[in-house]
């Protein structure tokens, strides 16, 4: 997990004049990671169901989709999450992971 954690900081295409934003997005057990560009439209969606694990993969997926389009997370100038219907923990999660990669 620490991997992860430095890969998303340090790793990855860096590229300073790439301002995007991402949207994690949890509605019933459907978790949704949105790449929007400074325009606010979508440029690339990663989406999976979650049961109970959302704490294990969270950070994996969002390397993942950062990667996927040649980004790190120096790249992400804003980061927001909405949860509805998601459960007490994963909405716990969710905004803890947001706080701490818009740090």
């Amino acid at each position: 997990m620490l991997f992860i954690v430095v890969n998303l900081l340090y790793g990855g295409f860096y590229n300073n004049t790439v301002k995007m934003f991402l949207k994690i997005e949890a509605v019933n057990n459907q978790i949704k990671l949105l790449l929007l560009n400074d325009e606010r439209k979508k440029v690339s969606k990663l989406e999976w169901r979650d049961n109970r694990n959302l704490s294990e993969k969270l950070l994996v997926k969002i390397d993942c989709l950062l990667r996927k389009n040649n980004l790190n997370i120096n790249n992400i100038s804003k980061i927001n999450f909405s949860g509805k219907n998601c459960g007490f923990m994963a909405e716990q999660v969710g905004k803890i992971t947001a706080k701490i990669l818009n740090f």
